[in-house]
């Protein structure tokens, strides 16, 4: 498999303009420059924080996203860094299900070896996916109906918009961009994806904590004596 230019960045798979899936809901607002990928609602605006980290509780009269940034710009580049972080982990996450579609009794097996279970996707569309892939565990050979089951997960979701185009990797999927997602990508590249995958997740759990513990520490700081 040959990646563009833009395509790879250090600890896993840039998004590219126009075709990396859409962020979360709650993904913080991007930055200057930043490319919001096809069918993605505007992020509400608010300070900047790492994704998946609630925001510490305001002291009593402070406003919502009040807290001016340091200087040095250190807010603007955890910012920067979070937005990036979570649209590798969007894009992997499609990309994985993608390769597993592309052949799902190897690509399933695959991606169990390494480590991937349900509960590390946090795209919906792309856990409904993978776990209709686990569904029809005795039947995978049988890759139209992987690919029907997933189709009705998406339904039952909420996710399945008919006018989707093929190329869309949004939130909604639609008869033409399921397929195009398993003709895309290739079952061999499972096991790289996987590890990205596995990799940045367990990177994101550490920063996570670190985050909670600097709140910790500094949430206090003139209050108790």
């Amino acid at each position: 498999m040959r990646w563009g230019a833009d395509e790879v960045g250090a600890g896993g798979v840039r998004g590219v303009a126009g075709g990396a899936p859409a962020g979360r809901a709650d993904a913080v607002r991007p930055g200057a420059g930043a490319v919001v990928p096809m069918g993605t609602p505007p992020p509400p605006r608010r300070a900047a924080t790492v994704p998946g980290v609630r925001p510490s509780r305001l002291r009593k009269g402070d406003e919502a996203g009040g807290t001016p940034a340091p200087q040095g710009g250190a807010w603007t580049k955890l910012e920067r860094l979070a937005i990036e972080v979570a649209d590798w982990r969007m894009t992997l996450e499609a990309r994985l299900v993608g390769a597993i579609l592309s052949g799902p009794r190897i690509g399933l097996a695959r991606a169990e070896a390494a480590g991937v279970t349900a509960a590390l996707f946090e795209r919906p569309d792309a856990r409904l996916m993978y776990l209709a892939v686990q569904c029809r565990r005795d039947a995978q050979e049988d890759r139209i109906g992987v690919l029907a089951t997933a189709r009705h997960a998406l339904r039952w979701g909420g996710y399945w918009l008919d006018a989707a185009l093929a190329c869309e990797r949004g939130l909604l999927w639609s008869d033409a961009s399921l397929v195009d997602l398993a003709g895309s990508e290739d079952v061999g590249d499972v096991g790289l994806y996987a590890a990205q995958l596995v990799d940045l997740d367990a990177r994101v759990r550490e920063a996570r904590g670190c985050w909670e513990r600097m709140v910790e520490l500094l949430d206090g700081v003139g209050r108790r004596q």
